[in-house]
């Protein structure tokens, strides 16, 4: 059979994908916002259930007994429009994309009694399946573009690689429903419409062409940028250039068709909003936006916070890929080169450039369909290259896909010990290949220092135990006297001050408190915190603070402590705080120790 490892490396990491899938970490039987249907998911499928079932785009009142039953939280991001009715934050495209297996599982559900609500156990299980099934799509697609530029070895180690090497294989296992696998199946079919169309060009491909480019459009908008694909695949210099403005003026029926296609599709956003606002056009998402001035380059390629590059090494590969696309491959370069610049621009403009809860930079997941071509050119190149590169090469590429499946591994472990989210410097290194963590390293999220030299002489500075105190208090708690104070939403802040002489010849200070939850606030944007303000009068020179449910569960005392060093800036008092930002549950705190050393 003609190019038979790449069919059996495309097959083959497909039954990977399955296995995480399956035996991992299934998401059609987790609960709450680790369901499949769930945090984002649950904001872009939300359009199935209101007209299929609830018949309520205007108001969305099924909402809150759907948020009661299956504990999904803020799942539903939507807003209320002058017009009064409810608008949803996401575009359509991904609803449409679950439109076949939403409708597979309402069908079970009512014919085996089941709640056929939209969100019950068989719509969570057939979109995981059938996003699945798209993935497998996908790889089949981006096996047959890569065949059209390189042989079949080159093929299959690049496609081994994707699925193994890079976080793809994430948001093809475990968070498939999301928008970015599929995304990534639906440039891969793109791709191989272009090369099709521009062989034989037909009116029928131009219509998928548009619509796909349409589907893209009204799935995540800013994908947009994917028409650069169809509009400049095979120029290569001012010849080919005008060739192609030669080709569409003479195909030019075929053209229209494909941007008619494209608007039909994305008509069918502008309606909802037409429906639902009165605006055709809408902006869903509120003060979120871009900042196309001062895109967040470094941040988004190089910080520990989700530096895709950091997180996703392999992709380094791209870069000596394109040098190599442009030396061999022209053809495709500009149409690669192009698209890529753009869409990391756009990913590196939006204000919040990390993307909230992910696995590395998951908005550039999708553009792996087309980087796959500079990916393909580089492993060509080794493939030629001499032992030493070799050698070089092939131990990158262990790390890096060693890297990446313990990532895949540590971001779903019960133990929780991936930051999705706030991950730093320190924190990346303390669990970097790491089976384990404990509550304290967690405080390294925060803004915490680490010392890590022996301590020499230290000293008692502060003691407060609020035996004495009469506001606020808590009493007969037991630890160790009869008071404690309490934080809560009404006395939401606590504070002291030490000065400057009192710890002057020491260069660290270590706070300490025990601290008491009646219950635990999950959200981290509203825990408790203890804040260290080292000030010049009432500037704030230095900051140090934890978030006290990092160590603090609800129901029991527990300590929480920590370092920070003293600054050698000037400053001439040392404010110590404990508050709550915006917690329903009490805090209670007691023993409050403040301690410096060498």
């Amino acid at each position: 059979m003609k190019n038979r490892y790449s069919l059996a490396t495309v097959c083959f990491g497909w039954l990977i994908i399955l296995a995480i899938s399956l035996f991992y970490y299934p998401k059609w039987q987790q609960s709450g916002n680790e369901s499949t249907i769930g945090y984002d998911v649950a904001g872009y499928y939300e359009y199935l259930p209101a007209i299929f079932i609830y018949k309520d785009l205007l108001q969305l009142q099924f909402q809150d007994s759907v948020f009661a039953k299956y504990k999904l939280g803020n799942s539903f991001p939507n807003y209320e429009s002058t017009s009064g009715n409810k608008i949803m934050k996401y575009p359509a495209g991904a609803a449409i994309m679950y439109l076949p297996w939403f409708t597979v599982a309402h069908v079970y559900a009512k014919a085996n009694d089941i709640p056929a609500d939209g969100f019950s156990k068989p719509y969570q299980t057939a979109l995981s399946w059938g996003c699945l099934l798209y993935v497998l799509i996908g790889l089949l697609f981006a096996r047959k573009v890569l065949l059209h530029k390189f042989n079949d070895k080159v093929t299959a180690i690049t496609i081994l690689l994707l699925i193994i090497g890079t976080n793809y294989l994430n948001y093809a296992s475990i968070d498939n429903a999301m928008t970015h696998s599929l995304l990534f199946t639906l440039f891969s079919i793109l791709l191989w419409l272009v090369i099709s169309f521009y062989k034989s060009p037909r009116i029928i491909t131009a219509i998928f062409i548009g619509a796909l480019i349409g589907l893209a459009t009204i799935t995540r908008p800013s994908e947009i940028v994917i028409c650069i694909i169809p509009i400049f695949w095979g120029v290569f210099d001012n010849k080919s250039f005008m060739q192609r403005l030669q080709f569409f003026r003479q195909h030019i029926i075929k053209i229209i068709f494909a941007i008619l296609s494209s608007f039909a599709i994305i008509s069918i956003q502008l309606l909802y909003w037409k429906y639902t606002s009165g605006n055709f056009i809408e902006y869903s998402y509120g003060e979120q936006g871009f900042d196309f001035k001062h895109p967040f380059f470094y941040e988004v390629l190089f910080t520990f916070r989700k530096g895709w590059l950091v997180y996703t090494p392999l992709m380094l590969f791209i870069i000596p890929g394109f040098v190599i696309l442009w030396k061999k491959h022209r053809d495709i370069f500009w149409s690669c080169f192009l698209y890529f610049i753009l869409t990391l621009w756009i990913v590196a403009s939006w204000e919040i450039w990390w993307y909230g809860g992910s696995l590395g930079q998951r908005a550039l997941v999708q553009s792996y369909a087309v980087l796959i071509f500079p990916l393909a050119a580089t492993i060509e190149s080794l493939l030629r290259a001499k032992l030493f590169w070799k050698i070089i090469a092939t131990a990158f590429i262990i790390y890096s896909v060693s890297f990446n499946l313990f990532l895949t591994w540590q971001a779903h472990a019960p133990i929780g010990i991936f930051e999705a989210e706030n991950m730093n410097r320190a924190y990346f290194w303390k669990t970097f290949y790491s089976t384990k963590i404990t509550k304290q390293d967690k405080l390294l999220l925060d803004k915490v220092d680490i010392n890590k030299e022996p301590i020499g002489n230290s000293e008692l500075i502060c003691q407060i135990q609020f035996e004495e105190d009469s506001f606020a208090i808590a009493e007969d708690i037991f630890n160790p006297g009869n008071h404690a104070r309490i934080i809560n939403s009404e006395f939401s802040f606590y504070n002291f001050t030490i000065s400057k002489q009192e710890i002057d010849t020491y260069k660290w200070l270590h706070i300490s408190m025990m601290c008491f939850l009646d219950k635990k606030e999950w959200d981290l944007w509203k825990a408790d915190q203890i804040a260290v303000w080292f000030k010049d009068g009432d500037t704030k020179v230095k900051t140090n603070f934890v978030r006290i449910q990092r160590i603090a569960d609800g129901g029991y005392w527990v300590e929480v402590y920590f370092d920070a060093e003293i600054p050698k800036k000037n400053f001439n008092s040392i404010e110590i705080a404990v508050m709550n930002l915006g917690s329903r549950y009490t805090l209670l705190i007691d023993n409050i120790q403040v301690k410096a050393y060498d």
